[in-house]
């Protein structure tokens, strides 16, 4: 692995930018974007592919340029392109010897730096496909699962992988492969699936968790809410059962804003930012639920949410949160979730683009709106105030 910056930027220039962008300041971020997006152009070449571009990629994609609006953040382009050119290069097979791949360097070392770089591509990629609420285009192989037992994998990427491939599996089973229009499974058997992979979760925390960082404890808790998630549509009948997947949700939301309170971050990954919001958002239908009786712990750690997310400016988070969990708008987000007009379809993110979409109903009706209000999921049109969907 090269360490020293000279090695890197010798290697892959995009990769030295990159590091150089994501340990910066947001005042000196925005002066590294434009020679960032060049040297990305230089990369597309196939020719040139190399690991070094992959990784440079993929951490782009975890600290992305600041953007007020999704359709103005090309990270989901970005993870693609990464993805693409790791399978082009054999990283999926990391032992083996591509001929398309530039970068045939022998050794131990570089079998390894091989293995981790497809094991991150897996992980990136379930995070940007969550975010959008779409199914991944990675799924994890034998050969993936295996490797997470090999000593030389960090024992932290192993564990964030195992928690991305639960992710993956949960959401596909219970938001994607119904016979129907959306998708989604029905009541019944999606209240099934959630215990049996609740149980999965379960397994995975106990095994892993109690020795683990907080950062570690945030990507699993931002995972296992994506699937108490399925149960918070207003389909879902009233019982014990639901009442008790309803409290997890609570207990895991309020779990993940009390260890983001103590986090700078500003400096953290985009996707650990948007796991705050999320629980935020969780918490207020939980509070617009018949779950949640006089629960001042909702109100008061929607409020520790938006406060955590203070130094993050862009998007901005805290006005999002704040317009959307305000009383006077409490009628547009309940309309929101009703199943004539969730986006039930973009399965654990369905409970975002509902609120956005609530949201933007609510910008639209202000005359104070203007076009540089957060967007957070792009269903604006930047610029206007149409849908884009």
């Amino acid at each position: 692995m090269h360490q020293s910056p000279d090695e890197v930027y010798n290697r892959c220039p995009l990769l030295f930018w990159i590091i150089c962008s994501a340990a910066s300041p947001d005042a000196y971020r925005a002066q590294l974007e434009d020679p960032v997006r060049a040297e990305i152009c230089q990369i597309l070449d196939p020719s040139t592919s190399t690991v070094e571009a992959v990784q440079a990629l993929l951490i782009l994609c975890m600290w992305p340029f600041p953007f007020v609006s999704q359709k103005s953040d090309p990270s989901f382009i970005y993870g693609g392109i990464a993805t693409q050119m790791a399978l082009q290069i054999g990283l999926h097979r990391p032992a083996t010897d591509y001929p398309l791949n530039s970068d045939s360097r022998n050794g131990k070392e570089d079998e390894d730096i091989r293995c981790t770089t497809w094991i991150a591509c897996f992980i990136v990629n379930q995070i940007l496909a969550s975010r959008l609420g779409v199914p991944s285009s990675v799924l994890a192989d034998h050969s993936l699962l295996t490797s997470l037992e090999n000593p030389s994998v960090p024992a932290r990427l192993s564990l964030l992988c195992r928690i991305s491939h639960l992710t993956v599996e949960s959401s596909q089973a219970i938001g994607a492969r119904a016979s129907n229009g959306s998708g989604l499974a029905d009541p019944i058997p999606r209240m099934s699936l959630i215990n049996v992979f609740a149980r999965q979760f379960d397994e995975l925390r106990r095994k892993n968790l109690p020795q683990e960082s907080d950062m570690e404890e945030i990507f699993f808790l931002g995972s296992i809410l994506q699937l108490w998630s399925f149960a918070l549509h207003d389909d879902i009948p009233l019982s014990s059962e639901s009442f008790h997947i309803v409290q997890r949700a609570r207990e895991d939301a309020i779990r993940l804003i009390q260890l983001a309170q103590e986090k700078k971050l500003s400096l953290a990954p985009f996707y650990i930012c948007r796991s705050v919001c999320y629980a935020a958002l969780v918490l207020y239908h939980i509070k617009l639920s018949p779950y949640a009786v006089q629960d001042e712990l909702l109100d008061d750690h929607i409020i520790r949410a938006q406060e955590a997310l203070q130094l993050v400016k862009s998007p901005n988070m805290p006005q999002f949160l704040a317009t959307v969990t305000s009383p006077e708008n409490k009628q547009e987000f309940i309309a929101r979730r009703d199943k004539n007009c969730s986006h039930r379809w973009k399965m654990g993110a369905s409970l975002v683009f509902d609120a956005n979409c609530a949201y933007s109903n609510v910008l639209r009706s202000s005359v104070y709106f203007c076009p540089e209000f957060l967007d957070l999921d792009g269903l604006l049109f930047e610029g206007s105030t149409g849908f884009d969907e």
